[in-house]
C-alpha cells in the first residue's frame, strides 16, 4: 500500500484561522511526515486527518494508528532536539509546530496509546470575519 493509499483526509467543515499559509503548510508537513513514520515503524496502520469547523473551538485532527508514543516519551514530544527513537529526526519538527500553532493564540495536544494509536488536536479561535467594505463608484 503506498502512502497515499494510507492517508485519507476528511473535511466536515471549514474554517478560517488567523495564520500565515506557509506556517500552516509547514506545520501541516510535519504532522502528516510524523504519522506516516509511525505508521511505516509499525509496519500497520492508517493516517486520517479530520477538520471539524463547525465545533464551538475549531479544530484539526491527525491520527494514525501506527506505532504509538510510550508514555514516558510524551510529555518530551514538543521539546526542542528531543527525538525518539534516537535517529529519527532533529527535534525540530513538534517543537516548531508547537511554537508556530501558540502564535495563533491555538493550541496542541497529543493522545497516544503505545503501539496503538496517536491523535494531534490542534484547536483554534474562532476568528470573526470583518464585514466586508463597501465602496462606491465616484
Amino acid at each position: 500500500e503506498t502512502q497515499r493509499q494510507a492517508v485519507t483526509v476528511d473535511i466536515r467543515a471549514v474554517f478560517t484561522f488567523a495564520g500565515r499559509y506557509e506556517l500552516s503548510v509547514v506545520v501541516m508537513l510535519n504532522l502528516l511526515r510524523n504519522a506516516l513514520k509511525a505508521v511505516q515503524r509499525a509496519g500497520k496502520g492508517r493516517v486520517r486527518i479530520i477538520v471539524e469547523g463547525d465545533r464551538p473551538t475549531p479544530r484539526v485532527l491527525f491520527i494514525d494508528t501506527g506505532c504509538g508514543i510510550a508514555p514516558s516519551q510524551l510529555p518530551l514530544i514538543f521539546e526542542r532536539f528531543y527525538t525518539y527513537p534516537a535517529s529519527s529526526g532533529s527535534g525540530i519538527g513538534l517543537a516548531l509546530c508547537k511554537e508556530i500553532i501558540e502564535a495563533w493564540k491555538a493550541s496542541i495536544r497529543c493522545i497516544s496509546r503505545e503501539l496503538g494509536y496517536t491523535v494531534f488536536v490542534l484547536e483554534f479561535p474562532k476568528v470573526r470575519l470583518a464585514a466586508p467594505a463597501v465602496t462606491r463608484a465616484a
